[in-house]
């Protein structure tokens, strides 16, 4: 994966950074199961770590090797059907790979490389996850990760993100492909679905969120204390918690959100995240 390591001496922090998010459609649905996806394979690459089972003798980091494995990313991402690895590649880790992917075949056009289907070998990288896997999805309760991302696979047009976003696009120009607009057509549909259709959508999804929280903490489902009750209250003044949300949101959607409320709704935003940046802290 594409991850910026941050150092310590460097950041004041340590960990990693992901750089292949782009856009998607949904928050929950594509954004949170990607991050799911991404902790998951977090937690299988250090457990093939530490067991021993990958090293930098599996993976050499060397200029080829690092070639060899990107030009997968980036094929994919513009539609290429297939790449070509060298049949004595000395990254242990592909070959393993490829051992479990299906139609792979000695490339007529380059002697001495392996042509690979880009669809067999996701499924293969797929059934790798799941086999070494298993006990880290039950432990995070990702049962049904795994079945979402197979069908985004073998159906992208219907499940996938991009699939969905480009349906979005085509509906905006009023074409069935992107092959029957120019590219300036599509960017420009593209550009108006965006700012349209998909951000009103997104405002939808993720105001449901910051509503169910501030509910939440208005009818005291979530514990606050004294001090925290009254700041809720101060907040919400006289207006019942039901009736803001119902203004706030049509005015949200409505691009007519004012600055009072706007600030109401950012001081109620705060104390839900605090709220819930505590609770994750006792779970863990």
């Amino acid at each position: 994966l594409p991850y910026k390591l941050r150092e310590f001496e460097v950041m004041g922090f340590s960990g990693f950074e992901a750089r292949y998010y782009s856009q998607f459609e949904q928050f929950a649905g594509d954004l949170g199961r990607a991050t799911d996806l991404q902790m998951l394979l977090n937690a299988l690459a250090f457990k093939l770590i530490a067991s021993g089972a990958c090293s930098h003798q599996h993976i050499p980091d060397t200029p080829f090797v690092e070639s060899e494995r990107r030009q997968i990313l980036f094929g994919t991402a513009i539609g290429i059907p297939t790449f070509f690895v060298h049949k004595d590649t000395p990254n242990r880790f592909l070959r393993a790979i490829l051992k479990k992917t299906k139609n792979t075949r000695t490339s007529h056009r380059y002697p001495g490389y392996l042509r690979v289907l880009h669809q067999e070998y996701r499924l293969a990288l797929l059934a790798m996850i799941r086999e070494e896997a298993a006990e880290l999805v039950e432990g995070f309760g990702f049962g049904d990760l795994l079945g979402d991302l197979e069908l985004r696979l073998r159906e992208p047009a219907k499940y996938g993100a991009s699939g969905r976003l480009t349906a979005g696009i085509l509906a905006k120009g009023g074409a069935d492909s992107p092959y029957d607009m120019s590219a300036r057509e599509f960017n420009l549909a593209a550009e108006r679905y965006y700012r349209e259709e998909l951000r009103q959508e997104q405002i939808s999804e993720g105001w449901q969120y910051v509503a169910e929280d501030i509910q939440a903490m208005a009818a005291g489902e979530i514990p606050l204390s004294l001090e925290m009750r009254e700041e809720v209250n101060a907040i919400l003044g006289t207006q019942e918690v039901d009736g803001f949300l119902r203004q706030t949101r049509d005015e949200l959607l409505g691009d007519s959100l004012g600055p009072e409320n706007a600030a109401r709704l950012l001081q109620l935003m705060i104390i839900a995240e605090d709220l819930d940046t505590k609770r994750q802290k006792q779970t863990l």
